[in-house]
């Protein structure tokens, strides 16, 4: 009789732990996918910075990943290409960033755009590791 007792409150220990560990398993999940969702929302509802300005005295290129594209900035015009912009009022803003552009994809639009002639390039990327 003894032996059951112990033997029944092992189980309800052993559905409680099981319970316990399947309500944090899904919390984890439920943060994740609403952390996710909030970073697809932020880059889907990012617009790039580009300008042009009659009388230009040159052109600016700006090439980079989610960073140099404006992902983050609470608007385009606080994001850095509009930064640039103000350094350089005279002269056109290209921005051919790309959210989620590896290093290997930016060297590719390096060697597109190296006919063209621009006055200053910005580079700007996240170093990637991938396994």
């Amino acid at each position: 009789m003894k032996c059951r007792k112990i033997t029944d409150r092992l189980i309800w220990l052993l559905a409680i732990i099981l319970v316990t560990i399947t309500f944090f398993i899904l919390t984890a999940g439920i943060q994740f996918y609403s952390k996710m969702t909030a970073a697809t929302n932020l880059v889907s509802n990012t617009e790039s910075y580009s300008r042009s300005v009659s009388n230009s005295t040159g052109k600016v290129l700006i090439i980079g990943d989610s960073l140099a594209y404006g992902v983050g900035a609470s608007s385009k015009d606080s994001s850095f290409a509009a930064n640039i912009a103000e350094l350089y009022p005279e002269k056109d803003i290209i921005n051919k960033a790309e959210t989620g552009s590896t290093t290997i994809e930016l060297a590719s639009t390096i060697n597109q755009l190296v006919d063209q002639k621009y006055s200053t390039i910005f580079i700007m990327a996240l170093a990637q590791i991938n396994s």
